[in-house]
């Protein structure tokens, strides 16, 4: 017996459904196929570092809530990786303000030492002058004493 159904009205009936059921079903796979796909691409796009790309599911279905989810995961890393970046630059900013501030004050504190290291050049050397003196004169002292034991000692021979 030949599969033909067209005798029999009812298996062509059934028989046509089923063709119009497969072709319905071939074409939802491949619609959800073809939205698989866009999330791929732009999965391996995202992957090298590429943060702008979207996926792009108008379907209002499982595939279609997950791309839009996808989406706004990738919104909110961008806005993440933003404000990084700007808190970066701020603090890149910050301590380039403070290292001015503390060059300044290195400076300061340069000159400060090296004057003071002068002052005390000086104050050593009005020491060490006044420490001459001090010693000559002391000398001088001793001498004049010699001196004079001598010449009262001679006086009352």
């Amino acid at each position: 017996m030949a599969n033909n159904y067209e005798d029999d009205p009812v298996k062509e009936k059934a028989r046509k459904e089923t063709e119009a059921l497969a072709a319905k079903t071939a074409k939802i796979f491949q619609e959800k196929t073809a939205a698989i796909n866009k999330l791929v691409v732009v999965a391996r796009k995202i992957s090298t570092g590429d943060l702008k790309n979207r996926v792009e599911i108008e379907s209002r279905d499982e595939i279609g809530y997950l791309g839009r989810t996808f989406n706004e995961m990738l919104d909110d890393i961008s806005q993440s990786q933003a404000a990084l970046i700007k808190a970066k630059d701020t603090l890149d900013e910050k301590v380039k303000i403070r290292t001015a501030e503390l060059e300044g004050l290195k400076n300061n504190l340069e000159k400060m030492v090296e004057e003071r290291t002068k002052d005390l050049k000086n104050k050593i050397q009005e020491l060490e002058r006044f420490q001459e003196l001090t010693v000559g004169r002391e000398l001088r002292m001793v001498e004049l004493k010699k001196k004079l034991a001598k010449e009262r000692g001679g006086e009352n021979e």
